[in-house]
């Protein structure tokens, strides 16, 4: 049990069977029974108080799904998912992503990068590296998840999307969840799943965001690209959604100008949304930057970029101390 001083109001006796049988068939690894049919005669004792504690949770507390979810995930000790997203596009989004993995994989961190721009994903451009299976394989064709991943280095995979793929763009829940499902299932192996997705309110992106412990909106000192982010922050909000929101200012002219704009989203969450994002770091706007991305290299293995590459590296080290912050809590 997640909590040994959680009380068990709920009989299972009493329980609706369309309650059981949602919690059976959403919470099956959790309660020990995936792989053997969701059935309640197939859980032990520990997967009937189980039950009992995830009902009450959610059909008497009001708990969400996906809250449920991220406390399962911390307590067991499991993969940390960080979703990447924007408003807008064209904010550097994928840069951002690319490089934050890149640190973290440099800092000991197991990660690995999945190009959540399902369709029209360029994650792999970005990053060097020419994959030969991608997301459409693992999806379409039954591929095992681990044999889907293309390693970058000892502690760095991605997870590659297709480009112009119209069946990835327009995946239904049922692929997406075994999607889901999967890259779970790789903890043991990994410490952080960062998933770039696309930009945007889709339902597939909201999906992604959903699935996160930590979400980064990334934006820009545009006009259109922070009113775009401010309404992606309502969306999340709005959504119940339990990621913790951080905001990534990239493509500014120094730090005055990334405070400014990350005070100006900060006020408008508080005033109109009673949340306060943090601001988790900044990028400077940089001739160099761009020509690490034409040149297929991320900018924070490069030594000429030293200023950024410290700015992600902080970026990085301030993540990993808030997921050890939780576990520890």
């Amino acid at each position: 049990m997640l909590k040994e001083s959680q009380a068990i109001h709920s009989n299972l006796a009493d329980m609706e069977p369309s309650r059981v049988q949602f919690l059976e068939r959403t919470f099956a690894e959790w309660l020990g029974i995936a792989g053997r049919g969701s059935h309640v005669a197939a859980l032990e004792e520990d997967g009937v108080a189980m039950l009992q504690w995830l009902h009450d949770l959610i059909f008497i507390e009001g708990r969400t799904v996906d809250a449920v979810r991220n406390e399962l995930f911390e307590a067991n000790g499991a993969l940390r998912f960080i979703a990447i997203s924007s408003g807008k596009g064209g904010v550097g989004k994928t840069t951002c992503s690319v490089n934050l993995a890149h640190a973290m994989a440099a800092a000991g961190h197991r990660v690995l990068l999945v190009d959540a721009d399902l369709g029209l994903g360029n994650v792999h451009v970005f990053a060097g590296v020419n994959p030969k299976v991608t997301l459409q394989d693992f999806l379409h064709h039954e591929l095992a998840i681990q044999d889907a991943l293309t390693p970058v280095n000892e502690n760095l995979w991605l997870l590659c999307g297709g480009s112009g793929v119209a069946s990835l763009a327009s995946l239904d829940g049922r692929r997406l969840n075994r999607l889901f499902r999967h890259l779970r299932g790789l903890k043991g192996s990994l410490d952080y799943v960062l998933m770039d997705t696309g930009a945007g309110l889709s339902s597939q992106v909201l999906n992604f965001l959903a699935q996160a412990q930590d979400i980064i909106v990334v934006s820009t000192p545009n006009i259109a690209a922070t009113l775009d982010a401010y309404g992606l922050i309502k969306t999340i909000h709005e959504g119940g959604m339990n990621g913790k929101v951080r905001l990534l200012i990239n493509q500014c002219k120094d730090a005055g100008e990334a405070a400014a704009v990350g005070e100006k989203l900060q006020d408008c969450a508080r005033q109109f949304l009673g949340t306060t994002p943090e601001l988790l770091g900044f990028i400077t706007e940089s001739e160099h930057v761009e020509q690490s991305n034409q040149a297929r290299q991320p900018f924070v293995m490069q030594p000429s970029h030293s200023d950024n590459s410290a700015r992600i590296n902080a970026m990085a080290t301030r993540l990993a101390t808030s997921r050890n912050e939780l576990q520890s809590a």
